[in-house]
């Protein structure tokens, strides 16, 4: 056994714990700098909502006049086909024009899996009430109804007063 340089030995040795806790030290910071960023979850169905149905509004009645007689027959269960927005699966849409002055629907748009409403429905006032309720949380889909969008509808060369009530529903994206 050759024991010339133990000091040498000894020197070498303590540098490596200080290099290894270095180490160690850097890896943690960078590890827990990522785990904030990939832990934290962003809502945005709410916002998704909010554009999708700005989109809708521009497509529909660019101008504020909404012409029943163009809008094609065959795509009237087909509203985001017709926008040309893609990625429909997680979409709900209804559209309801109304005339004004009769207090009539004049016709109905629709397009979507209305089913995301009913979990809507089930967390609309449960956040604190039930602990079992908050795990659904973050299945809340994102919601906008907006009633009153004034808008000149033209029916059969008539330029009729009315306003569109749309409610859109944005789905937990899986």
């Amino acid at each position: 056994m050759n024991l010339k340089n133990k000091k040498g030995a000894t020197g070498e040795a303590i540098l490596m714990v200080y290099r290894i806790i270095l180490v160690s030290f850097i890896a943690l910071i960078v590890l827990g700098t990522a785990a904030i960023f990939y832990d934290y979850e962003i809502d945005v169905r709410n916002v998704e909502a909010e554009i999708l149905t700005k989109k809708i509004i521009d497509c529909l009645a660019p101008s504020g006049e909404l012409s029943l007689a163009s809008f094609p027959k065959d795509k009237e269960n087909k509203l985001l086909d017709y926008c040309r927005i893609e990625n429909t699966d997680r979409f709900y849409v209804n559209i309801k024009i109304v005339d004004v002055e009769q207090n009539k629907i004049l016709k109905i748009f629709e397009q979507g899996d209305s089913s995301a409403g009913w979990v809507r429905e089930i967390l609309k006032n449960s956040p604190g009430v039930n602990p079992k309720l908050e795990k659904l949380e973050k299945y809340r889909p994102g919601y906008l109804y907006s009633s009153g969008y004034p808008i000149n509808i033209l029916d059969s060369g008539n330029k009729i007063k009315g306003e569109m009530e749309i409610e859109v529903v944005v789905a937990y994206e899986t």
